[in-house]
């Protein structure tokens, strides 16, 4: 129970960094992993926001059915650094949480939570992704929704669907503002079944499909599922934003309470790693 992960939190915390020291473990760089294109057009609306700049990364993330935008985020063969981590920590001999009710076979990524793989390397990826991706990204694609500070905290963790193991999703929704979900499977790592779909307005499914290293935007509000999973394995990286202490704003802001350009690519000191901003490969 809950009582194991709150009474040895600290105790694993220094397990996984003393592991993590005397591993050999690959470079999470976001000049090889992130997709060249969309990288360089998120460096350019970062370093000097437009609204040119900001269309050009939405371009990047069209709609894939209605309110669920696709994109190229990992160069597929680039996502073997990221499994190599995620399977060096599965056989760590340290202790695990599962990421929550619905999933068994995955594990949670931050220092946030007891019981989550909490090692510097892949920490610092993940508030990458969360920092200099899905924040403005979200914040552009669903501007009635992410209003100031409705964003401020990360949830990260992994799935894997396996014929015995989770085999499914039930239909559900996120407890986040806005979820970031990214097939890590390898190229080659082939599997039938496993479809996601989303429930649109009229209540109709829409099937989504996503390659090696796609990743797919959506409100966490927005219901969705997976498809049982028939042959082989799928791995997933999810993140969820959500606004402090776990509050989920739901009701869409008027137009004249939006975030402004400029507040859409701009994230508190406090809430960032600075270097993802000043590093010179950005």
């Amino acid at each position: 129970g809950s009582e194991f992960w709150d009474r040895h939190g600290p105790l694993l915390r220094d397990a996984w960094d003393e592991w993590a020291a005397a591993a050999d473990l690959p470079p999470l760089s976001e000049r090889t992993v992130i997709d060249p294109s969309l990288r360089e057009a998120v460096s350019a609306a970062w370093d000097r926001p437009s609204a040119l700049r900001e269309e050009r990364v939405r371009s990047l993330v069209p709609e894939a059915v209605p309110g669920v935008h696709r994109c190229r985020l990992f160069a597929p063969e680039s996502i073997r650094a990221l499994r190599a981590h995620l399977e060096a920590a599965a056989a760590s001999g340290i202790p695990r949480r599962r990421p929550n009710g619905m999933n068994r076979h995955g594990v949670i990524l931050g220092d946030e939570t007891d019981g989550a793989v909490s090692y510097r390397i892949l920490l610092e990826f993940r508030n990458l992704l969360a920092d200099r991706y899905l924040r403005p990204i979200g914040r552009a694609l669903f501007p009635e929704h992410v209003g100031d500070g409705d964003d401020a905290e990360i949830y990260a963790f992994t799935i894997s669907y396996t014929p015995g193991g989770d085999v499914e999703l039930k239909e559900h929704r996120d407890m986040s503002v806005v979820t970031l979900n990214v097939n890590l499977n390898l190229p080659g790592e082939d599997y039938s079944g496993s479809s996601l779909y989303f429930i649109d307005e009229t209540g109709r499914r829409q099937e989504v499909q996503f390659e090696p290293g796609m990743a797919l935007f959506h409100l966490g509000s927005h219901r969705h599922a997976a498809l049982p999973i028939i042959e082989s394995e799928r791995h997933n990286l999810v993140l969820w934003l959500f606004g402090a202490g776990g509050y989920v704003r739901v009701a869409p802001y008027h137009k004249n309470e939006q975030l402004s350009l400029r507040k859409r690519w701009y994230i508190k000191k406090d809430t960032i790693k600075e270097k993802w901003l000043t590093t010179a490969d950005l």
